[in-house]
């Protein structure tokens, strides 16, 4: 009772520096919190717009707009917030972080393919990767704090698709998990940075390697403290592919390759899922506060088709149709607005 309530972990860490425009700022707690007493005690500065949440005992704010490239931001929680038992925050938490500049990840093509950066202002172009054995980069995904790089790594033999991490700045490359056999590809990152979900599809060794057949995909789970790596479901013959988690990190979709799109909640239990029937195989865009889904789907007449666009909230039974009932319209890749108020897309009249 003398010490207080305490925070475990601040993220941007105090003092970080190069900070991705896009974090999101999180302050975890180490018991239940009174959640109003620390929410009107929050402050980032400048002001910026954003939207409070939480993740357990963990309080989270995401900016409604990119933050400001290359600025100093101060965040502070004022004494005086409360746990559930009654316990008080005693001293004023306060910290700064700075962002840094934007920055473009690409992959070069080619018998072995790298991982590059430029700076958009100056157009420089740095290489990250540097294997000259003849590894090759298969795919990446950047963390949501933008301070490193999930990748699939093809070995020199073809023989599997390892997962890699590695900093944004190409230092401390190193293998999360060794898929012997197997290709892992196509991880997603956890909004809090501590998980991957990813693709795992087991290769066919007796028609050779990488592109002797690989198997059906299915989806696992790694986290990045332990690198203890599991199937999200146990039954081997659930499929999926594509996985993605939604902005709050509690949802993840991916696609039953048997069925349609396929949404778990994480928190519940693997077990409870909902399905979303679908023909297309594309998982679509998360809203930003994580409780609606829009999707593209197909509608057939005769031997033609086109598609359309539907939103699936998570809340109830409704799956609404968002291009209308008019038919021979190719509508697709739909992108949901940082402030969630609208989704565009693209469309291609037949």
């Amino acid at each position: 009772d003398q010490v207080g309530v305490q925070a475990s972990e601040l993220v941007p860490g105090p003092d970080s520096v190069d900070v991705s425009t896009q974090t999101e700022i999180r302050v975890a707690f180490g018991e239940q919190m009174d959640k109003p007493s620390v929410e009107r005690r929050f402050e980032v500065a400048p002001s910026v717009e954003g939207a409070l949440a939480w993740r357990g005992n963990t309080l989270v704010w995401r900016p409604k707009n990119p933050l400001a490239a290359d600025t100093s931001y101060a965040v502070s929680l004022a004494a005086g917030a409360q746990s559930a038992q009654g316990h008080v925050l005693q001293d004023d938490l306060a910290w700064t972080f700075r962002t840094g500049q934007p920055r473009v990840l690409f992959m070069s093509v080619g018998d072995v393919a790298q991982l590059h950066e430029v700076e958009p202002e100056t157009s420089s172009v740095r290489q990250l990767t540097q294997f000259r054995d003849g590894s090759s980069v298969w795919d990446f995904a950047v963390s949501p704090d933008g301070r490193q790089i999930a990748f699939g790594l093809v070995r020199p033999d073809g023989s599997a698709v390892d997962l890699w991490l590695m900093d944004a700045d190409g230092s401390a490359a190193r293998r999360l998990l060794a898929c012997d056999e197997s290709q892992c590809t196509g991880a997603a990152w956890s909004p809090d940075g501590r998980r991957l979900a990813y693709e795992r599809r087991e290769l066919n060794v007796d028609l050779g390697a990488v592109g002797g057949g690989p198997g059906p995909s299915r989806v696992w789970l790694v986290h990045l403290g332990s690198a203890v790596s599991n199937r999200l479901f146990q039954d081997t013959q659930k499929l999926g592919y594509a996985p993605r988690w939604s902005p709050d990190g509690r949802h993840l979709a991916y696609f039953d390759p048997q069925s349609g799109v396929r949404i778990v909640d994480v928190e519940v239990g693997v077990e409870d899922s909902r399905l979303i029937p679908n023909q297309l195989g594309e998982i679509g865009s998360w809203s930003p506060d994580g409780q609606a889904l829009a999707l593209v789907d197909l509608i057939f007449e005769g031997e033609t088709h086109s598609s359309y666009l539907v939103q699936v909230e998570l809340g109830g039974d409704t799956i609404q149709n968002l291009s209308g009932e008019e038919f021979g319209a190719n509508d697709g890749s739909p992108a949901w607005s940082p402030t969630g108020e609208s989704v565009s897309y693209t469309h291609l009249t037949l």
